[in-house]
């Protein structure tokens, strides 16, 4: 488990490499290649697989940063999530970006605080483009949680308003007591209280969150890279923090 805080007026653009202290080396991962979006249906609406399209325009990040995608944006809007309060959940039978690609969150509601990613069909999630939330009036944090694990390599960039929290725990408990269990697509009531806690079941050691400077075929390449707003948080809460070279 590791919080990192980045000072205000520090760039925003962290390097996952410094941390590389904190972390547990480890040898070439399997790597996924392909872009998988695919809701669980868990929500109250019908499973759906998010569409990619090309596109000529830069993306605009939250710091002012423009990036191009040389591959499919697939956009997740709000409304293929539940609003609660200040919360709104996505859940997702699979998530992972595959390279050139890019998952394009967004959100309209105001006074958003936090946007909350389950993915739970057991499969891994493979981060190997750009994962950006843009929300229009509001600067919430982001959580993708994937109790299979999730790896981030070659490509792989993060940009988000404020936090950024990534969990392989089976459980995230809110702060009225209201547990969104991690490993089941079963419909749910949801809560507008703050996420609180994440939690692990049973003896088995849980998933890990791997950083790799390797693509999608297993050649080193650049490290990933994560935006955030400074003064925000960067979580990584697994069984083990993975990091080769």
């Amino acid at each position: 488990m590791h919080a990192q805080k980045v000072p205000s007026g520090q760039a925003r653009r962290l390097a996952l490499a410094i941390l590389a202290g904190t972390w547990v080396a480890t040898g070439p991962a399997s790597l996924n290649a392909q872009t998988s979006i695919r809701t669980d249906g868990s929500l109250g609406r019908a499973p759906i697989s998010v569409p990619g399209s090309r596109s000529t325009i830069a993306i605009q990040g939250n710091g002012g940063q423009k990036f191009n995608v040389p591959g499919n944006v697939f956009t997740v809007t709000e409304q293929m999530g539940r609003v609660a309060g200040a919360n709104l959940f996505h859940s997702f039978q699979q998530f992972s970006i595959g390279t050139g690609d890019a998952a394009l969150f967004t959100a309209s509601t105001p006074g958003l605080q936090h946007v909350i990613s389950r993915v739970t069909g057991g499969e891994r999630s493979a981060i190997h483009g750009l994962l950006s939330l843009q929300a229009a009036n509001s600067r919430p944090d982001f959580y993708l949680i994937n109790p299979a694990g999730v790896i981030f390599g070659t490509g792989a960039q993060i940009d988000v308003p404020a936090g950024f929290h990534v969990s392989t725990a089976q459980r995230l408990t809110f702060a009225d007591g209201f547990v969104w269990g991690m490993n089941t697509s079963a419909g749910s009531s949801l809560t507008v209280a703050a996420p609180q806690a994440f939690g692990f079941l049973g003896s088995n050691p849980s998933a890990t969150v791997s950083f790799t400077n390797r693509d999608a075929n297993g050649s080193p390449g650049a490290r990933p890279q994560v935006e955030l707003k400074a003064g925000s948080s960067l979580n990584i809460v697994a069984g083990a923090v993975q990091l080769e070279s």
